[in-house]
């Protein structure tokens, strides 16, 4: 007798276990497989009440949103960002979907890259990476502002970096990082630039604040501009009345203006 009862236990011990394997499995599958919607609607609302459960008992526990904090703001601010994340207080920390926010937060065209990290038990960090703005472009007569990369951003205000350079043209923003990059080395020319002209896709025309014109040629545009850089520390051609330098010739100089016409060799 003592022997058929120890197995009944057993047997009721291990097809209780069986069971709880069974719905422990069914759950998992639930949970990863894509074959969801060919469950039945009693196991979902099963699993879903499952979820509600855990999610509760989180939130007793205060699992819950508190504090977003958000770093890396320059030209875009706070509200803007929040409005593009569906997250309220009170939300528990756990469910929240990192990576579907960052996607939403990087529909703001200003910015480049975002990083989302949790710090239990309440807190939301955001950490934001804008693009810079490098230069103003005008084609077909609007004005943009643009990255070093050349491409728009859509929600600046170009009348808010009137201190960047000015390119104008067509494919102008895509060729003018090289260019922009020379004039770091001699900043004397570059304070005195009032725009740069792409001429027919393939060479750049600088107009300067004083009205001179400077043609420069297709190829070794360095070269040239430390020629112009000499030029004008010698002579200050560009605060003479000079209508025109032309240098797309190599070793040659062809200068035009009121008082000054002529070619020199460089």
């Amino acid at each position: 007798m003592k022997t058929k009862k120890r197995r009944t236990t057993r047997s009721k011990k291990l097809k209780y276990t069986l069971l709880l394997l069974s719905l422990f499995l069914i759950i998992c599958t639930l949970m990863i497989s894509p074959l969801r919607q060919s469950v039945t609607s009693f196991t979902l609302k099963l699993v879903n009440t499952a979820h509600e459960t855990t999610k509760n008992s989180l939130i007793s526990l205060g699992f819950v949103v508190q504090n977003i904090h958000i770093e890396g703001l320059e030209n875009t601010v706070k509200p803007e960002v929040l409005t593009h994340i569906d997250i309220k207080p009170g939300d528990c920390i756990f469910y929240v979907d990192t990576q579907r926010l960052a996607t939403n937060i990087l529909t703001i065209s200003w910015i480049k890259k975002v990083s989302i990290h949790t710090h239990l038990p309440n807190t939301l960090n955001i950490e934001l990476k804008e693009f810079q703005p490098y230069a103003l472009w005008q084609y077909h007569g609007k004005v943009t502002v643009i990255t070093e990369n050349g491409a728009v951003i859509p929600s600046a205000n170009p009348k808010s970096f009137g201190a960047l350079p000015l390119v104008i043209g067509k494919d102008a923003n895509s060729h003018c990082k090289q260019l922009l990059n020379i004039f770091t080395d001699y900043p004397n020319l570059r304070d005195l630039l009032a725009s740069i002209q792409y001429m027919y896709e393939r060479r750049w025309r600088l107009h300067f604040i004083s009205g001179t014109i400077v043609d420069l040629p297709e190829d070794d545009i360095g070269d040239t501009l430390h020629k112009l850089h000499v030029l004008h520390q010698q002579q200050k051609i560009l605060d003479r009345d000079v209508k025109i330098i032309d240098m797309r010739i190599k070793d040659r100089l062809i200068i035009k203006g009121s008082s000054v016409v002529g070619r020199q060799k460089s």
